[in-house]
């Protein structure tokens, strides 16, 4: 008791413990985000500001987002080995499978201030996972995911679980042609092309576009994507406090029986209306590659940069280069 009369009597500052006790309040009665560190309270997040409130667009501006994507078809085999448990399959018994590239800019974000960024991921569709009650959820499994921001890549970490690790990711458009680059330090590890773009501005008399290229058939729908949480444990090598797959649907509305080819697949996290959009290009040519380089030059990535390198590419199937309106907001839960 001494102590705490003490403590009080000559320590005690009431205005910063009652604006302490205040804010407390506040983040109390409010849908609150709390991530590291925890003691500054809340945290802004891409669904809610720092005093909880919803984020939202900011005046005369929309977010939207670029995004460029690469299919290809490749080995089965190899893919299975990016898959990070038993309960994750694909639905079909097939050796050759799809996947793809997708580069996706983030543009005029509100808990970003209105700016924005990068991120490229590896999408590996047609796969599923068994649930321990039976439940099997087909969707797109993402392995890995590449950022150029640290406020975003702790977001989806902590609070989505995504697998997602930074670099920079530079961008040189010169209207035929677009590049991505991604570099770790300096050190160049990825790349990407998408050459010979044409904007949908002519369409035939049966109203289908002249410059567009057959999209490959796409025997499952991709609704959503799959990923795998791992949280280390402190102190403990290779103990888990927490390891569970996550469930993302693009839209937590269904779509419309019937629909489906009505829609297409914004793999950076949303299914969004397309076939209107004036600024859709389409691509005759796409290609990447990966370089491994020296270890030394990428000590933490190289052994992923590896795996990404050695997979087999049999077709490049379709790239395009699309702008349509959306956020980064991410429905993400925990499936069991």
């Amino acid at each position: 008791m001494a102590h705490e009369f003490d403590n009080y009597s000559f320590s005690h500052n009431e205005f910063h413990h009652s604006s302490h006790a205040l804010q407390k309040a506040k983040s109390f009665k409010k849908i609150s985000h709390w991530r590291q560190p925890i003691s500054f309270g809340p945290s802004p997040t891409p669904y809610h500001s720092g005093n909880g409130s919803i984020t939202g667009g900011l005046p005369g501006t929309q977010p939207q987002k670029i995004v460029r994507s690469i299919r290809f078809a490749t080995s089965k085999t190899y893919l299975e080995g990016l898959l990070p448990t038993e309960s994750f399959s694909f639905v079909l018994p097939d050796t050759v499978v799809q996947a793809s590239f997708i580069r996706t800019s983030f543009q005029n974000l509100f808990w970003l201030g209105g700016s924005g960024y990068d991120r490229v991921g590896l999408y590996i569709h047609g796969t599923q996972y068994n649930s321990p009650n039976g439940e099997v959820v087909p969707r797109t499994f993402v392995p890995i995911l590449f950022e150029n921001l640290a406020d975003a890549i702790v977001s989806r970490c902590d609070e989505f679980g995504a697998p997602v690790l930074g670099c920079d990711i530079e961008t040189v458009d010169d209207g035929s042609s677009n590049t991505v680059e991604l570099r770790w330090r300096g050190t160049a590890f990825g790349r990407f092309c998408w050459a010979q773009l044409h904007r949908n501005e002519i369409s035939d008399e049966n109203g289908s576009d002249a410059l567009y290229r057959e999209a490959p058939a796409k025997h499952n729908p991709d609704l959503g994507l799959l990923t795998y949480r791992y949280v280390p444990a402190v102190g403990k090598l290779g103990m888990a406090d927490a390891e569970y797959a996550v469930l993302e649907p693009y839209d937590k509305s269904p779509l419309p029986e019937g629909n489906e080819d009505h829609q297409a697949e914004d793999a950076s996290n949303r299914v969004v209306q397309l076939l209107d959009d004036p600024k859709k290009r389409h691509v005759y040519q796409g290609s990447f590659s990966f370089t491994t380089g020296d270890v030394q030059c990428l000590p933490t990535i190289h052994h992923i940069v590896k795996v990404l390198q050695d997979i087999p590419i049999y077709d490049v199937l379709e790239a395009k280069v699309e702008t349509v309106p959306g956020d980064d907001f991410s429905h993400a839960c925990r499936i069991d």
